[in-house]
């Protein structure tokens, strides 16, 4: 039985239809596989599983109930019961792609939370399922977009300290989407993001109060929808100190209204809410009420044209003090 999966595994690979790489109007080059096979993971990449079933799907693009064609795989353990299912979707652009996951998360998913089981996120945007202080088994999914592609990994529930699985499977996927992919950013759109050094000053006094024990993980562009056709990009790093993660995302608009519009549309994304600087313990009470029972939470702040997206990941528990104490010192 192994040996016969095996071999229908290679076959499907080597048939598997070469990347082609298409120029959009939003003037991105980006990944496009006609079927998304060339990204899902082979034998190598889950080992001790061997592959079950492979087959098409759908996932709904969003409004108007569009469908887009997806590739299902069903990995099985070679000594147990434990399954492993993967989804791969390939959008034709970038905001359809975001629009489709992010619909995929709120319709037809069990409800996944913005980040990543380690903390760090996983691509451009990624959510998981709830992870409770204290809980020893969790629903292990993890929903993740890059550039045009969707992805969903779904181990069923599982322990802890198993879910590093899981996220290998998502980096191994991440890193073949990031090499068949040449993004091209236009120069018009990357003359609008915040600088590096306007960044820098804004973050300067939590980088030397709240942060400064945190070690600096690194940074990327982040990408705000402001409509149905267009984003922008924004600045956003992480830092990490001994099981706790804090992101800040930060991105300057045109004017007040399209920050406002764009805040909202995060809002949603990252089930966050909208809250006056400084943060206080009584910005929002059922958000306040929901920290007490997950492992990661976000906010987002409107200031002017500026928007602020805050992310915090801890093991034991989200510190709600730790919110207020970034927002009191971003300038």
């Amino acid at each position: 039985m192994l040996e016969t999966a095996k071999v229908r595994m290679v076959i499907i690979f080597i048939i598997a239809p070469m990347l082609v790489l298409i120029t959009f109007s939003n003037g991105f080059s980006q990944i496009v596989a006609s079927d998304g096979l060339s990204l899902l993971p082979n034998e190598s990449d889950i080992p001790g599983y061997m592959l079950k079933r492979q087959y098409r799907g759908n996932w709904v693009v969003g409004k108007g109930d569009q469908l887009r064609e997806t590739i299902r795989q069903t990995w099985s353990h070679i000594e147990d019961e434990k399954e492993v299912r993967i989804e791969v979707c390939v959008f034709d652009s970038e905001i359809q792609a975001k629009n489709g996951v992010n619909y995929e998360r709120t319709h037809i998913q069990e409800h996944l939370w913005w980040g990543s089981f380690t903390g760090n996120i996983i691509g451009e945007k990624s959510w998981i399922g709830t992870i409770a202080p204290g809980w020893n088994s969790v629903k292990g999914v993890i929903l993740f977009v890059q550039n045009n592609v969707g992805v969903k990994i779904n181990g069923g529930q599982m322990k802890k300290e198993d879910l590093s699985f899981l996220y290998n499977i998502a980096e191994r996927i991440l890193q073949r989407i990031l090499a068949a992919s040449s993004s091209r950013i236009p120069e018009d759109l990357k003359a609008k993001q915040i600088s590096a050094q306007e960044y820098e000053t804004q973050i300067q006094k939590v980088t030397q109060t709240v942060l400064k024990d945190f070690t600096y993980l690194g940074e990327k562009d982040s990408k705000w929808i402001i409509d149905e056709q267009h984003f922008l990009l924004g600045r956003y790093r992480e830092w990490a100190d001994n099981g706790k993660v804090i992101g800040i995302d930060i991105c300057i608009f045109d004017s007040l209204d399209v920050a406002r519009r764009a805040a909202k549309i995060r809002s949603q994304e990252a089930d966050a809410p909208i809250l006056e600087a400084p943060i206080s313990e009584v910005s929002s009470p059922l958000w306040n009420s929901r920290m007490r029972t997950v492992t990661n939470a976000s906010a987002i702040i409107v200031k002017g044209k500026k928007v602020i997206h805050l992310y915090q990941f801890n093991q034991e528990g989200i510190n709600r003090h730790l919110f207020k104490e970034l927002s009191e010192n971003l300038d």
